[in-house]
């Protein structure tokens, strides 16, 4: 699997992985991420692709946080991707850590549409070292 920030050429792609996807949401397209950058926040796009098709997807939104280095992470109402399936949770969720320090961030906060009743969901995001 491999594992990247997007680029301005992916996104078409990446805008078509969200809508397909069941819990795919307008937060998490390269619009709204262009929407919020009027605001302060700066949009940081990856995804995760496997043969070539797109496996997860996430748009990371960035805010500095004032007289420091550092800033937040904020993936509203994502990443977008099979969150029943443990290894992929897993090892995207590593990449996401790995882009959150790139960045300086201190907090990295998700949001996937998880009912309360999946379980499966709530462990694996649990296991990848995200709590509620």
């Amino acid at each position: 699997m491999d594992f990247r920030e997007a680029t301005e050429a992916d996104r078409d792609r990446f805008n078509d992985f969200i809508a397909r996807f069941d819990t795919g949401d307008l937060l998490q397209s390269y619009e709204w991420g262009d929407l919020k950058a009027r605001s302060g926040w700066r949009p940081v796009r990856v995804l995760a692709e496997e043969n070539g098709e797109i496996v997860a997807a996430a748009s990371l939104l960035r805010r500095s946080i004032p007289h420091t280095k550092r800033c937040i992470m904020y993936a509203s109402r994502g990443p977008v991707l099979d969150t029943q399936n443990a290894d992929l949770v897993d090892s995207f969720s590593a990449y996401l850590r790995q882009v959150a320090v790139k960045y300086g961030a201190i907090l990295l906060k998700i949001d996937p549409p998880v009912p309360v009743e999946d379980t499966v969901s709530d462990e694996n995001l649990r296991k990848a070292g995200f709590r509620q």
